[in-house]
């Protein structure tokens, strides 16, 4: 094989995502749309662009999602490949008719000229991870961390996934009972919800999301560019919004990303002047429904919590909501890391 690098730029998005769109080893989170969410994220980290292609002479087989990202900590500065400070996707096969003697060459080779650009721009800490939808459509690849193959430091978190080809019907009975009383109960406060995709979406609505998250957040909590291509992988549909409603007022919306046959769980905000009204329930409730209806395989709904591990310390607002995502029903895949 005669392989060589050539960097993401603006004129090869468009080639980039159709690599995407074509491997199985790539999700959402390995496109442009999702790099360049990630370089606008944290104005902080100073984040800039080194994703790369590499080409078997004239043919792209494989991408490298890399981002060098500065953090400063202790009046210290540091660098790290990262993605918005935690874990970029990893590296992908883009061309699936390569052996696997092949592929692996292909995989040394990026790994490589990542060491390569590492000692070039400092950089301390290197943090991928794998795709967990890739095990959920039972492919082979990503079975084992294979990121300890390449010197890494393999760790792994759960992540909740739901099944949604099963009927709207199965999938309430799977729920916590309780789930099911709170949803019961929006439905007789009289909550309704709406989906926005594609061409639904107005930007007129998209700010009342925007404005909302403001709200109960208490602040502004990103960059308004990042907004700004939320709304675009609504228009493109990558995305749809849903808000709950009661009688004329939205009071609660959530962000899902969807790509190829699965979707991804990706914001959410509630009005806190109803702070006694389910709607994350009523809101979850008629996403299940509606990626049913869509013909969405797989949700991922959050990662899992139950306890801190010296890999990663879990706040008791995080182990909270991970029990909020469990009682949805599902099952949980592992999230496979590697520093």
């Amino acid at each position: 094989m005669k392989l060589q690098v050539a960097p993401l730029t603006e004129e090869k998005k468009a080639l980039w995502d159709a690599l995407c769109l074509g491997s199985p080893e790539c999700w959402f989170l390995h496109t442009s749309h999702w790099i360049d969410y990630s370089l606008a994220y944290r104005p902080d980290l100073e984040s800039k662009g080194l994703s790369f292609f590499v080409y078997d002479g004239k043919e792209a087989v494989a991408i490298c999602p890399l981002i060098l990202e500065t953090s400063k900590l202790n009046g210290k500065t540091f660098n790290t490949f990262s993605f918005g400070g935690a874990w970029a996707p990893a590296p992908a096969i883009t061309n699936q008719n390569l052996t696997l003697k092949n592929s692996d060459h292909v995989l040394h080779f990026i790994f490589a000229e990542i060491i390569e650009l590492a000692a070039k721009h400092q950089v301390e800490k290197v943090s991928y991870r794998l795709n967990p939808f890739v095990l959920a459509n039972g492919e082979k690849a990503n079975r084992s961390n294979w990121l300890s193959n390449f010197g890494f430091i393999p760790y792994m978190l759960n992540t909740q996934v739901i099944d949604t080809d099963h009927q709207p019907e199965q999938l309430l009975r799977d729920m916590r009972k309780g789930h099911k009383s709170d949803i019961k109960r929006a439905e007789e406060e009289g909550l309704t919800c709406q989906i926005f995709y594609r061409d639904e979406c107005s930007r007129e609505t998209f700010n009342l999301y925007k404005a909302l998250h403001a709200k109960a957040a208490g602040r502004t909590t990103r960059p308004e560019s990042t907004f700004d291509l939320m709304y675009n992988w609504i228009k493109e549909g990558h995305a749809f919004l849903i808000g709950a409603r009661k009688e004329d007022e939205f009071i609660g919306f959530s962000l899902i990303m969807v790509y190829k046959n699965a979707a991804y769980y990706g914001s959410s905000c509630n009005n806190p002047d109803y702070p006694d009204l389910p709607i994350a329930h009523v809101i979850q409730w008629n996403t299940l429904k509606w990626l049913y209806e869509n013909g969405i395989k797989s949700y991922e709904i959050g990662w899992q919590f139950y306890d801190s591990t010296p890999f990663y310390h879990a706040s008791e607002k995080e182990k909270n909501i991970a029990r909020f995502k469990r009682g949805f029903g599902g099952f949980q895949l592992p999230l496979f890391i590697g520093e």
